[in-house]
């Protein structure tokens, strides 16, 4: 039986260890009381002291924490000492006295890789305001540590390939250098013993300002007047070359940038020679200094073939990054990508640090995308591609490995349209933001920006100044912006799933196309996902084959007929599909410019009448929106405000000299723009298919009222956007921007003066528009609220086509805006055929018993049933 509770209680009171607690407790209770009251009389006093005297207080605290910190730093523990100094709020003040400090904790950003972070330590350093510090000591120390900080932001823009910001630094170290009363400041800044950051504490006799800044020049000197600064650093390299104090380090690093330049401009016996020159120095660098030169030393040797010295310095440059970082910094991971590649026998080996070495690509991105500019995101992309090309081409020899075919689809799916979705994920953060600092940057930032489309054309004085100035604020608003919504990090994206993206499918298959490097060029494959087969890779055509489709001089509908375009780009693939009937495809490279749908199988059959086809900018979009065949809900346009543009007029009358214009909605520059009579029909007759259908807000604007200034007004109010008129994609070359998006664009009201006579303002008018609507322009509106955008014009699904980021142009535009779905034309479709395809599409949708695509499908299976050649119909698809 158990024993009551009561009992056992009884029991513990009566016993002898509860008699020898109870009497130690009363013996020692002064004790106990004693110590207590002392801890918390000591904890009393510090808060007071604290409180009237925290500079003094906090001085104890303050030494400990750089003691540490530099210690850390010292010890190459670069993680840990960022931990130590970002607990320290005084690490990221404007101190004076913590700027060295602050410099090492900049440079240990810089080798984990965290660059958005060191460029915001060096841009404290050059806004402290100098007249905040008082006498010669304070305002000659500063000088200097400015003109430090602009060398190291110069040398930082060249690793984030901010090449316009590089450039800026480079003006102000020329400026410092040619200046004699800055050499005298530095002069006397060596007598009083002044501490300056950044000395090379191995070799400190060999550091001064300027000797370090001639090295920094010379670099700069070679994007403005590249023969004149070879020359120049030939001469540098060849007057330190025998000099003890500089290290082996310094001069090879010196080396390699004179091999670097030779190889960028094809001059390879030069590059050679200089390498030979370099093999007896790089074997007495100190493998295990912090300036180690070897990693960059070991990839020239290995591209001029002589890949057993390749080996043998990245080899010792290895171990030297094994003992000073962290296997997931940035430059850790880039060199084992020369490492995997240098020693690729072992393919088990190389599969496993090749997956380590994505993924923490993949990290760096997703760290480091939140506080940088476009520009240097898209560098920063490019130049982290290599691994992610090498495990394509590996991949391409090991077929049968899976693991290797899951990293490269995981890889593409991260990679795919990352620009994009980084600007999406921002405007996402700031949309659910309730920081009114923060929205007002926004609104300032979309101004600068419609600011500076705008004065593309203008010419006037000043203008370039204004110019200048808008590009610097919108560089720094878009940082601030950046840094305010650090919450819209791409963390969750550099986490790709194909699991997960797998379940979204639920039916039908996934094709993802992918340009795999070839020895000559780039071959075409593809991924296939579905839950009968799990995930596959085929090759499909090589690179010769693709060279061709690209270059052929035939229209795309043309080669929509021919059965070996579909042969080339499809059918090897259907076997791995799942039966089902549905496809969903993410395209690239030609695979932009050719409607699958639309290919021939037969002389009668297409492949959108064996498949329901869906295109996808990127995978991921899958596993945001799951069951995306299973949804059946129809596309109720009778709850939605329609936005259209057609019949436009213009400005110049139709004089008949241009009848290809009258045939196609799609223009050359010079070309007149003449009204198209099968735009004002479509536009009318779709307005009275909704009004019929029950439609409440329909607005139309045609002739003289469709203008640029009403589709800025009316479009962020509508859920459909119909826009009818001419299109262009790509200029001429005498009127090609630099900026891609100003490259193509739609017509609206009276934009013959410009596109023919190319008549603009002389000065800056805010309210001027010239009846462009650039794909440029178009991105800066907000379209959040538009479910549907129709571009029934010429080419509008065109645009440039850059890597992974697909197609840059109208589509992109829109997207960027915030449009749900998009229908575009690849190609140049007749006017009348245009309109015929549009008023079927609206008259299927309008009865409101199915979605967009299977509507815009069914019109285009109707016409190709009633004979419409391919060309009149084919050409539009739809993207979601």
């Amino acid at each position: 039986m158990k024993e009551p509770k009561n009992n056992i209680l009884r029991k513990f009171l009566f016993s002898g260890l509860f008699e020898n607690i109870y009497y130690f407790l009363v013996m020692h209770v002064w004790l106990i009381v004693g110590i207590i009251g002392v801890g918390i009389s000591m904890m009393a006093i510090l808060l007071a002291l604290e409180f009237f005297f925290p500079k003094q207080v906090h001085l104890l605290n303050y030494a400990l924490t750089d003691k540490t910190f530099t210690e850390l730093y010292e010890n190459h523990q670069y993680h840990a000492a960022i931990f130590v100094a970002e607990e320290d709020t005084s690490y990221t003040s404007n101190r004076l006295k913590n700027l060295v400090n602050r410099d090492m904790l900049r440079d240990c950003y810089t080798h984990i890789g965290e660059y958005s972070k060191a460029e915001r330590i060096c841009l404290d350093v050059l806004e402290i305001d100098e007249t905040k510090y008082k006498g010669d000591t304070s305002t000659i120390a500063l000088t200097m540590i400015k003109t430090i900080a602009t060398r190291d932001l110069f040398r930082l823009y060249e690793k984030m390939g901010d090449r316009e910001r590089q450039m800026e630094m480079y003006d102000a170290l020329v400026d410092y250098y040619n200046n004699p009363v800055n050499r005298s400041i530095e002069a006397n800044t060596n007598n009083l013993g002044m501490a300056i950051p950044n000395i090379d504490k191995e070799h400190p006799e060999a550091y001064s300002v300027g000797n370090n800044l001639k090295y920094d020049i010379i670099c700069g000197m070679y994007y403005k007047k590249p023969e004149e600064a070879i020359d120049s650093l030939v001469d540098y390299l060849a007057s330190i070359w025998t000099l003890p104090k500089f290290s082996a380090s310094q001069k090879v690093t010196i080396l390699n940038r004179l091999i670097s330049w030779y190889l960028e401009r094809g001059e390879l016996f030069k590059a050679h020679s200089a390498l030979l020159k370099g093999l007896e120095m790089a074997k007495q660098v100190n493998k295990f200094s912090t300036d180690n030169p070897l990693g960059e030393f070991a990839e020239y040797c290995y591209i001029l073939h002589d890949k057993k010295n390749a080996k043998r310095f990245m080899d010792a440059y290895m171990r030297y990054m094994d003992k000073y970082y962290s296997d997931t910094d940035l430059e850790y991971l880039l060199a084992e990508m020369r490492y995997i590649k240098y020693f690729d026998d072992d393919a088990e080996n190389v599969v496993d640090r090749l997956t380590h070495c994505c993924k923490g690509i993949r990290d760096q991105i997703s760290k480091n995308f939140a506080g940088m500019t476009s520009t240097q995101q898209e560098y920063f992309v490019e130049m982290l591609d290599e691994p992610f090309s090498y495990a394509l081409g590996m991949m391409a020899d090991n077929l049968g490995n899976k693991d290797l075919i899951k990293l490269c689809f995981e890889n593409e799916v991260f990679k795919r349209g990352l620009l994009m979705r980084t600007d999406a994920l921002l405007r996402q953060a700031l949309a659910e933001s309730d920081d009114m600092s923060l929205l007002g940057d926004y609104d300032k930032y979309i101004e600068y920006k419609q600011e500076l489309i705008a004065r593309e054309v203008i010419s006037g004085p000043g203008n370039g100044a204004r110019k200048a100035y808008l590009k610097s604020q919108i560089r720094f608003l878009g940082k601030r912006l950046a840094e305010g919504c650090a919450e819209f990090s791409l963390d969750n994206y550099a986490d790709v799933d194909v699991s997960r993206i797998k379940f979204g499918l639920d039916r039908g298959s996934l094709v993802m196309y992918v340009e795999v490097p070839a020895e000559f060029g780039t071959s075409l494959g593809a991924f296939v996902l579905n839950l009968k087969h799990g995930l596959n890779f085929r090759e499909l055509c090589s690179a010769d084959a693709v060279e061709a489709l690209s270059d052929t001089k035939e229209p795309v509908y043309m080669l929509c007929k021919q059965t070996d375009t579909y042969k080339k780009l499809f059918s090897g693939i259907e076997n791995l599909l799942d039966g089902d009937g549905y496809v969903i495809y993410s395209p690239t490279g030609i695979v932009h410019r050719i409607p699958l749908a639309a290919l021939y199988t037969d002389e009668v059959h297409t492949l959108g009448d064996r498949y329901k086809m869906k295109i996808v900018a990127n995978p991921i979009e899958i596993e945001g929106h799951p069951r995306l065949f299973r949804r059946k809900e129809s596309f109720d346009l009778s709850k939605m405000q329609v936005a259209m543009w057609g019949g436009i007029d213009y400005g110049v009358p139709d004089s008949g000299t241009n009848p290809i214009v009258m045939q196609t909605r799609l223009v050359m520059r010079g070309m007149q723009l003449s009204k198209l009579p099968g735009s004002l029909k479509e536009v009318e007759e779709i307005k009275e298919i909704l009004c019929e259908s029950g439609v409440v807000v329909v607005r139309k604007y045609t002739d003289t009222v469709a203008t640029e200034k009403s589709f800025k007004a009316e479009a962020g109010k509508a859920n459909v956007i119909h826009i009818s008129t001419h299109g262009f994609f790509n200029e001429d070359k005498y009127h090609e921007f630099s900026n891609v998006m100003h490259n193509s664009g739609l017509f609206f009201a009276n934009a013959n003066r410009v596109w023919i006579d190319e008549c603009s303002p002389d000065l800056y008018k805010k309210e001027y528009e010239d009846g462009i609507l650039r794909a440029e322009e178009i991105e800066t509106q907000n379209l959040s609220s538009c479910e549907l955008v129709v571009l029934s014009a010429c080419e509008t699904g065109l645009g440039e086509i850059k890597g992974n980021e697909g197609v840059f142009g109208l589509q992109r535009a829109f997207k960027l805006a915030g449009a749900k779905c998009i229908i575009m034309s690849l190609w140049a479709v007749p006017d009348n055929a245009t309109k015929e395809l549009m008023n079927r599409f609206y008259t299927i949708l309008a009865k409101g018993q199915t979605n967009v695509d299977r509507a815009f499908s069914e019109a285009q299976k109707s016409m190709k049933r009633e004979g419409y050649p391919v060309r009149d119909w084919g050409g539009f698809v739809i993207l979601h």
